[in-house]
């Protein structure tokens, strides 16, 4: 489990229990969004300055971070495109969305002068998807990833205060959102549909929200900062941040964590004290559909990982490819073991049940 705190700037890192915290990067500036790449073990955040605002990265641990060369003004949501090796980020104070490589370079503008202050960011590349949330206008919003400029307003409840951090559940179905003016946690369909409340009690200001979509789990940061009106802090001092999650699936896949299917009650799993947790992003939470193969047939551009299981004569296991290592579908010749994958300049063939879907294409 990682998280941005604001005041001391830094990014930090538990057990998803929030056992064994510890600092991985310090003296940021004021840093903002969150967002991982576990396939490539990097973790990607946006950090607000004096002189400019900028996106970084690092390793897992928080070593080697750099700086990319790209300015963000006001990068409030972060997503990574595994397969698409592209990184997307929104800009609330020059109202656009725009992604780059993920080492920052070749720059392109997704969707501007139709957006007011996009904040939250979550990507569904399989279903084609990208969403957000409007801070300024108090909404959901979604477009193709392929013709961006084809938006959809999916939710635009008149109370939808404050609309901050965004998270999808591409395997349930559901979109996931935290209302830091409405005090609560939503969700809906991916199309904008059921809107429900997950949280409408004991959580303050809710900024970022990440999603477990595996483990059936919902963590979100809530500053505790206490407002007096829409839009409007008050006078009062931090009363406390914390991260806070709860289980909103079974461990069978249906349901919820609690009796009839309805969402657990949300458990603290950190204390932040007057320190405020802005952003949280959990490793290995695939939103984006890790999906066991048979859910679709692979596809030439697959990122895919060898599962367990496989006997050591087996002859898959001759090839590069260990288990839980991943590398890219380059070939599919729709025999009995059809899919060459390729990792690290070398390939070899495999069958459909030696492998998991990572990434879409």
């Amino acid at each position: 489990l990682y998280w941005i705190l604001n005041f001391p700037n830094k990014l930090q890192r538990a057990n998803l229990d929030g056992s064994g915290a510890e600092d991985i990067v310090e003296g940021l500036s004021h840093p903002q969004a969150l967002a991982i790449d576990d396939v490539r073990g990097k973790l990607y955040w946006s950090d607000s300055g004096n002189i400019a605002d900028s996106l970084h990265r690092a390793n897992l641990d928080g070593s080697d971070a750099e700086e990319l060369p790209v300015e963000a003004p006001a990068a409030w949501g972060l997503a990574v495109d595994v397969a698409g090796e592209k990184l997307y980020w929104t800009e609330m104070d020059a109202g656009r969305i725009r992604r780059s490589n993920l080492d920052g370079t070749e720059v392109e503008v997704i969707l501007e002068r139709v957006l007011s202050e996009p904040s939250g960011l979550a990507l569904d590349v399989a279903g084609g998807y990208i969403y957000w949330c409007d801070y300024g206008s108090g909404k959901i919003q979604r477009a193709p990833l392929r013709r961006p400029e084809a938006v959809q307003d999916i939710v635009t409840l008149a109370e939808l205060a404050r609309p901050t951090g965004l998270a999808l559940d591409a395997l349930g179905g559901k979109i996931y959102w935290a209302d830091s003016g409405g005090f609560r946690v939503q969700r809906a369909g991916l199309d904008g549909g059921d809107v429900e409340d997950v949280v409408a009690e004991g959580v303050k200001d809710p900024h970022g929200i990440a999603v477990d979509a595996e483990g059936g789990q919902l963590f979100w940061t809530a500053t505790g900062t206490v407002y007096e009106g829409k839009k409007q802090p008050s006078s009062a001092a931090l009363s406390g941040g914390k991260i806070q999650r709860l289980r909103f699936r079974g461990p069978d896949g249906a349901g919820g964590g609690g009796s009839e299917g309805t969402p657990a009650a949300p458990e603290e799993v950190v204390s932040t004290g007057r320190s405020r947790p802005v952003a949280v992003a959990v490793v290995g939470a695939r939103s984006s559909g890790c999906v066991q193969v048979g859910a679709r047939r692979l596809r030439v551009g697959d990122l895919v990982e060898l599962t367990f299981g496989l006997g050591e004569a087996d002859d898959a296991m001759r090839g590069p490819l260990r288990p839980k290592e991943v590398g890219r579908i380059s070939s599919d010749d729709k025999s009995d073991q059809p899919f060459m994958v390729s990792i690290g300049g070398q390939e070899w063939w495999y069958r459909a049940d030696a492998l998991q879907l990572r990434a879409a294409r």
